[in-house]
Formats: C-alpha cells, structure tokens, sequence
C-alpha cells in the first residue's frame, strides 16, 4: 500500500514535470523534462518496480492531459486520444529501465547512465514510429535528434545525481567533523578532570597514612580513639580503591575512544576558537575571542595544553562585565627554546591584593549571586599544577581592576613539541 501511494505520488510529479516540454515535429510529440526527472526518482527509490510504476505515470499523465484538454476545449476525448501514445513512450521506458537496471546486480552510476540513455532513445523511437508509421531512410535525422536528446537529458539527470552527492558527502563532512571537534573537546576536559582526580589520589594516600600513623602514636589506653583511627584508615583505603577504579575506567575509555599522540597547535587553537565561539553563543554575550599564533609546531600533551587554555578563557568569559563589549586575545609565539602563551581580556580585573592568592586551592573571586555556588571550573590552582607538573613550565598573571588581566604561560619545547 505504501509503495502504491508513492508510485502515484511519482506520476503525479511527472505529469506536472511533462507540462514542461518542446514541442518536436508537431503532431502532439513533445521533448519533455520530466524524462529528467523520472530516472532520478528511480535512482533513489530502489525498491520502486519501474515497469508497474510505468503504468501508474502513463495513466496518471493521460488523465491529467485530459482534464487540462477540456479546460482549455472542452473535450476530455480529444485529450486522451491526442496523447495516448504517450503511453507507450512511459511503457517502453519503465520496461528498459527495469531490465536494464532493476534486475541487474550492478548498481553502479555508470550503468545507469547508459540505462537511462538506452531508454530515453528507445521509447522515444517507439513513440516516433506509434506516431508517424513505418520511418524510412529519409528520417534518419530524426534518429539521430532523439539519440542527441536522449544524450543531454541524460547528462542532465546524472550531473543533478553528482551535484546532490557531492552535497550529501559535504554534510557527512561537516558532521564528522562536527563530532570531531565536540570528541576532542569532551576529552580535553576529561584529561583535565583526570589531572585533578589523581591529584586527590595523593591527598587521599596522605590522609589514610595521617589515620594509620594517629593509631599507631596513640596508647592501649586510648582504646576508642585507636579503633576509630584504624577505621578511618581502612575507609579511606576503600574509597582510594574505589576512586583508582574510577580513574582508571575512564582512563580507560578515552583512551579507547580516541587517543591523538599529537596535534599541531593551529589545528588546536582552531578547535578551540569553534567551542569557545559556540558556547558564547548560547550566552548571547558580546565577547569577541582572537587566537593567533605565528608558528606552527605539534604538541604532544595537547589535551592537557587545551584544557588549560580552555579553562584560562572561560575564566576571562566569567569575568566580563555582561553589560560592556569583551574582547579576549590568545596568542602564542616562540621565543628562543620556549613557548610563550597569553590571555589577554579586558574583563573586571583582579584585586591587587587577591593576587598573591589566586592559585591558592579552593580561592576563587566568581559566584553566582542567587545560589552562592563557587565558579572553579578547572581552576587556577590545577592550571598552575599542570604547567608545572607536566610541562615544566611557569605561570604570570598581571591585573588592573576595571581594566583586565593578562596571563602568560612560558612553556619549554622539550615538553610540548612532539
């Protein structure tokens, strides 16, 4: 029943298709678009019979010219009798291109070129020969007409086939590299995330070793406090075994899910311009965002080094006044052995005497006024750890309130370039 709704829904389109036509050799023969069309829809609608379908358009296209013939002359026959060959052109059509092509295994583009070729040429010859009789030698010409329409009809279809391909392969692209850019964001935060677990891991090791070592130092006297002490031990115990497990499951995956040994910095800040300008969007903020850098170089640790820029220019976006333009400038340049990064926004500004604390563990100068929830995001203090830590680095901040903050990341190339 589906397939009968659309077959009728396709000699519908071709019956308005076929008003658009040249009339050829008077006599009622025409050279109409709609043979453009049809094998288009055939490409794409593969379980569609064509030969069934060819007598839903011949008949559909018949009673459609009917009915404009007794609008125009008010004489439905006339219509029908003046256009009944028509019928044959659509039969031979939709016989060739279902023996040619439907039955056949090869579905190349290639083939249905030369199909849809073969069929145009025939049913139009046989329409020719319905019409006129027998054709003689003095009408070849008119063979070798019907074979040059059947050869531009047919260029037509198959450039309007390469044409929507090339544009479906276009969005493929675009998608894929949509989930590219989101994956390699997701992951980023991740590795940053996993940084500060295994940063807890060490705290947690020190608080169990805290309770063993409180057991230990206290007397048989102390009978309560030793049991509760050796307690606390073996709970944090379970909880560092428990918090291992969840590292390394999630290690686990993002290393499964995508794992890069390197990506070049441009190819990097170019992700992050895409995610910090998407994200600005949904905050209809006005905050321009620039990333430059000079030179290209391959970043080995680039997930740690885009979480890090990441969350410096969520922070300078956090920091904006919403009422007033933002603008903040990333630029990175190479100064003899090392990397120098900047982060350069005109946001509020850092108190001159909160500065000395900025990077202290749990300090932070953003929160939401109604709930009283803490802005950290990464954080400072981790972002500090990681240039560190991991890239034997060091972080500058300098800050004028109501006039903006400048960040400068100092990176040696032993420890960022691949």
């Amino acid at each position: 029943m589906r397939n009968i709704r659309k077959m009728l829904l396709i000699a519908l389109i071709d019956a308005l298709a076929s008003e658009v036509y040249l009339n050829f050799l008077g006599d009622g023969f025409r050279i109409s678009v709609s043979v453009i069309l049809l094998p288009i829809i055939y490409y794409f609608n593969r379980k569609i019979n064509p030969l069934i379908t060819a007598f839903f358009v011949g008949t559909v296209g018949l009673l459609f010219r009917g009915v404009l013939t007794y609008a125009s002359m008010g004489s439905f026959s006339y219509g029908l009798i003046n256009d009944a060959y028509i019928m044959i052109f659509d039969l031979v059509y939709g016989l060739v291109f279902y023996c040619m092509f439907t039955r056949r295994d090869d579905k190349s583009l290639t083939f249905w070129f030369l199909t849809i070729l073969i069929a145009d040429f025939s049913a139009n010859t046989m329409e020719l020969f319905s019409r006129l009789g027998v054709i003689g030698s003095e009408s070849v010409h008119l063979l070798n007409t019907l074979l040059v329409v059947a050869c531009i009809r047919s260029l037509v279809a198959i450039v309007v086939i390469l044409i929507f391909k090339a544009y479906k392969r276009l969005l493929s692209r675009e998608e894929h590299e949509e989930r590219y850019r989101n994956l390699l964001t997701f992951i980023s935060d991740l590795k940053g995330e996993l940084y500060f677990m295994k940063s807890n891991m060490e705290s947690i090791e020190a608080v169990m070793g805290d309770a063993y070592t409180l057991f230990e130092n206290l007397t048989e006297e102390d009978h309560r406090d030793r049991e509760l002490a050796l307690q606390i031990a073996k709970d944090v115990h379970e909880i560092k075994k428990n918090y291992y497990r969840v590292v390394s499951g999630i290690e686990q995956i993002s290393q499964t899910t995508l794992e890069y040994n390197y990506m070049s910095l441009h190819e990097l800040f170019s992700l992050l311009e895409t995610s910090m300008s998407r994200e600005l969007e949904l905050t209809n903020r006005q905050i321009d965002i620039f990333f430059n850098s000079r030179d290209d170089v391959l970043v080995k640790q680039h997930y740690m080094l885009m979480s890090i820029l990441r969350n410096l220019v969520a922070n300078a976006i956090e920091a904006m006044d919403e009422k007033s333009y933002g603008r903040i400038d990333v630029n990175h340049i190479i100064i003899e052995q090392d990397h120098l990064f900047t982060i350069v926004d005109n946001g509020k500004g850092i108190k001159e005497k909160d500065l000395p604390y900025i990077f202290d563990s749990g300090y932070s100068t953003k929160f939401n006024r109604v709930t009283g929830d803490i802005y950290r995001g990464l954080g400072l203090t981790l972002v500090k750890d990681i240039v560190e830590q991991t890239f034997k680095g060091k972080i500058n901040v300098a800050s004028i309130v109501d006039k903006g903050t400048r960040i400068e990341l100092v990176i040696p190339g032993k420890t960022m370039e691949v």
